[in-house]
Parts: structure tokens; C-alpha cells; sequence
């Protein structure tokens, strides 16, 4: 359930709750409008002791996720601070591999981990492996090199991203055209690759490792 407190707290009692939902075990997901610039968490159920919104049908559509963080050095950066009240910050919502200045982005589904490690000994460039998505339908990859269309079929291409598209519209372009606002991208501050017939990846934590990094 979507819901926003926006409209009734300030930003240190939002990290407030965060840490309170986290002290609990209760699993939740922050999203930003990149309209209205409100953060909205994804919980269980609603709460019964605080002022919240629900989130507008239309409003689904331009959700960004916020990133999580791998290392512990990105908790904290990674908390919403008061400054941030009412503006997109991209380090928010920013995962390592779109600090890139390639010009071209490819994203497609991946079956398995073996074609990820034959990729990498075809194209002299990172494979970035995403994770699952959409219920398991879609394992997405993304790799910057063009070439990569010649050895890929028109249905394992999803999306591609042109020089004249942001990141954040390429973001919204994959919930909205790809996941059908089912699921949304999870972005990470380091994301797996096979690079040279090697698959690199960090020590995620165990929940996020299980749900999204497993082939």
C-alpha cells in the first residue's frame, strides 16, 4: 500500500518512522513522485496512528524508486534529510550504472546466467543484471554497447534508451510500457555484472540477494 505523510510531518519524522519500521522488521519501499516530489513508502497495511495519503491512481505513474543502499557507508547518505524536502535529489534515485556517459542503453530479459556469461565474452563491455521482476517474467539486463542488438531476438529486447532520454524517463518508460505498473525498477548503489566471463557482484544484503540477484 502506497501511502505518503507529506502532507503532515517534516522530513525528520519521516526518518523517524523509517527507523521504527526497520527496528520492527516491517519490509517497506520508498518511491518519489518525480511530479509532485512527495515520498510515498510501501507497507504491509495502513497505519492507524498517523495522518497519511493514499496514493492517486494517476499519480502510480510517476513513481521513481529510491536507491538502497549495498554498503554501509550509503545508509546514512542515503536517508532523507531535511534538505531534500519538495526537490529530486539524483543521488536518491540514482543507481551506480546511470552515472554512465554512454549515449545508448540496452535492456533485456536475460534467461539465465549462462547467456549473461556468454555476452560477456561477446561484447567488450559490462552486462549490469538487474534482477527479477514482475513476478519472476522478466530478469533484466542492461548493457551500453550497441552491438549487443546483433546477437540479441526482437523479444528479449524491452526497452531502448536513447541519447535524447533521461534516465529518469527511461526509469518511468520501464514501470509504465514493460512492468505495466506491477512492479517498479529497484536500484541499487552497486549493481552485479558479467564482465570478461566473470560475474561480478557485491554481498548484498540476504533479503535483496534472495528476491532480486538469484537466476
Amino acid at each position: 500500500m502506497l501511502i505518503s505523510i507529506d502532507r503532515y510531518y517534516d522530513s525528520e519524522f519521516y526518518n523517524k518512522c523509517l527507523q521504527a519500521l526497520t527496528n520492527n522488521k516491517v519490509p517497506v519501499k520508498q518511491f518519489i513522485s518525480s511530479t509532485s516530489y512527495k515520498w510515498f513508502l510501501d507497507v504491509p497495511s495502513l497505519p492507524v496512528m498517523l495522518n497519511f495519503e493514499q496514493i492517486q491512481e494517476n499519480e502510480k505513474r510517476y513513481l521513481l524508486s529510491k536507491s538502497i543502499a549495498v554498503f554501509p557507508s550509503d545508509q546514512y547518505k542515503l536517508y532523507r534529510r531535511a534538505s531534500d524536502y519538495g526537490t529530486l535529489n539524483p543521488f536518491m534515485i540514482r543507481a551506480d550504472y546511470m552515472t554512465s556517459d554512454k549515449q545508448y542503453a540496452c535492456f533485456f530479459n536475460i534467461k539465465s546466467f549462462s547467456q549473461g556469461h556468454d555476452l560477456s565474452k561477446i561484447i567488450n563491455d559490462k552486462v549490469y543484471y538487474l534482477g527479477k521482476y514482475y513476478n519472476n517474467k522478466y530478469r533484466i539486463a542492461l548493457c551500453f554497447d550497441p552491438s549487443v542488438r546483433t546477437v540479441l531476438s526482437s523479444s528479449e529486447i524491452l526497452y531502448e534508451k536513447s541519447p535524447s532520454v533521461s534516465w529518469i524517463q527511461t526509469e518511468l518508460d520501464l514501470n509504465y510500457k514493460v512492468f505495466m505498473q506491477r512492479d517498479y525498477l529497484m536500484k541499487f548503489t552497486r549493481t552485479p555484472y558479467f564482465l570478461n566471463r566473470r560475474f561480478e557482484t557485491p554481498n548484498y544484503y540476504g533479503e535483496f540477494q534472495r528476491r532480486f540477484f538469484t537466476f
